[in-house]
């Protein structure tokens, strides 16, 4: 009876780790979720803003939509070294939480056309900040994929908030301008205030429901042999073109098709390229196991050049010409090659580096991927200026995942005595 009953504590035990460990997962996926999404609320907000009164170049619209992901990829690269110090609960409380000030904040600025441009760019610095907890989720698939589903959830999610008065006359008054000859109208402010509720009720979850796991905690120097290994940089570079191509293609994309094709109504239609990356990216995780991650990581950098000197085929001239079908369909493939990388490149890093340091290398590859984010909204917005057209911020983009493709190739398919390398074809 004594062995029977110790049987069934032990089995009891179990079921609650278990049960706390679903727990415990569910609450880092949703935080991730909500952290992807605030990442890229300016990105659709931006497009609408001129409408709405607010006199912003198109430089500085691109800024916005930008400036998030400077902020997360920065605050990312503490994070990525200080989690595993001090472990995840209280980051991922407190982060998820700080989203609570620049959702409210667009509730309100947004409602008042005469609000300035440096209180924009605060809000879209500060939406960034829940995005430095994606740096910890690096090496577990299904909350870096959460993260990144977050992006086309945003883009889907704050267009149809923003088209009704959600929040009856508590949210604010509407937007009205006229556009094609027609009356519109716009709640832009519930694009923020929307994600209020969620944000608490995560942040709340994850302060008083997570439980943190006893090998989560690392020292920095155990983490820090990592920075000396060349592996570590090179995969640093194939991040960047991989996952930080689909954030930054993404914090774009929504700006660029109204900028390129003003006539076009694309506001509620840009979620469809993100969700193709993160369809993609699902996809590729098991092509990348079945036929080597180096050689889907190489597949899949040929497919994004060959999209971006598409995208550039059916890109107006002069401001006339071009396709907006041609354009979008390039992009949505466009995506789908950055969904195929990011997976690929992640399962790439425990064969090269060892399930130890992968987590430090995964965790440190994504934060500096993550500038991606800002740089390629950012190049648009400057190309336009500087010569009326993204088309040579877009050459620039072909000739980075062409230094992927070249790197792959040398680095992960040809034969080298890198251990572990030959675990990647």
């Amino acid at each position: 009876m004594a062995i029977q009953n110790k049987h069934l504590a032990a089995r009891g035990g179990a079921a609650a780790g278990a049960s706390r460990g679903r727990w415990r997962g569910a609450v880092a996926g949703a935080s991730a979720l909500l952290a992807g999404a605030m990442g890229m609320v300016w990105s659709v907000v931006v497009v609408r803003l001129p409408a709405a009164g607010f006199d912003y170049s198109i430089n500085q619209l691109f800024l916005l939509a930008a400036l998030p992901a400077l902020s997360a990829a920065t605050l990312r690269l503490f994070y990525a070294v200080l989690m595993p110090v001090f472990g995840g609960r209280k980051w991922t409380a407190l982060s998820t939480a700080a989203l609570l000030v620049p959702a409210l904040g667009i509730g309100s600025a947004l409602q008042d056309p005469a609000t300035g441009y440096p209180t924009m760019l605060a809000l879209a610095l500060l939406c960034g900040v829940g995005g430095a907890n994606l740096a910890g989720l690096g090496a577990r698939d299904r909350d870096a994929g959460l993260g990144a589903l977050g992006v086309p959830l945003a883009q889907l999610v704050a267009p149809l908030a923003a088209s009704a008065a959600v929040f009856g006359a508590a949210g604010g008054p509407a937007q009205r301008w006229i556009e094609a000859g027609a009356a519109r109208q716009a709640w832009l402010q519930n694009a923020g205030t929307v994600w209020v509720l969620p944000i608490l009720a995560c942040a709340l979850c994850a302060w008083f429901g997570m439980r943190e796991p006893a090998a989560a905690r690392a020292s920095f120097t155990e983490q820090a042999i990592v920075f000396k290994r060349r592996h570590t940089w090179i995969m640093a570079w194939l991040c960047t073109g991989a996952l930080g191509s689909f954030l930054g293609y993404a914090a774009g994309f929504p700006l660029l098709l109204k900028t390129e094709f003003p006539a076009v109504d694309a506001f509620g239609w840009a979620f469809v390229g993100p969700l193709a990356g993160v369809l993609a990216g699902a996809a590729g995780a098991a092509l990348a196991a079945r036929l080597g991650a180096a050689r889907v990581a190489f597949g899949a950098f040929c497919l994004m050049a060959g999209a971006v000197l598409g995208v550039l085929r059916w890109l107006p001239q002069g401001g006339a010409g071009g396709s907006f079908a041609g354009l979008f369909g390039m992009f949505v493939l466009l995506f789908a090659g950055t969904g195929l990388a990011s997976a690929a490149t992640a399962r790439m890093i425990v064969p090269l580096f060892g399930a130890a340091e992968g987590a430090a290398v995964s965790g440190f590859t994504t934060a500096l991927a993550a500038y991606g984010a800002f740089f390629i909204p950012k190049s648009y917005g400057t190309s336009i200026v500087l010569t009326g057209s993204p088309a040579h911020a877009l050459w620039w983009c072909a000739g980075f995942h062409a230094s992927c493709i070249v790197i792959t190739w040398y680095y992960y398919l040809l034969p080298h005595p890198t251990p572990g390398s030959d675990q990647l074809v």
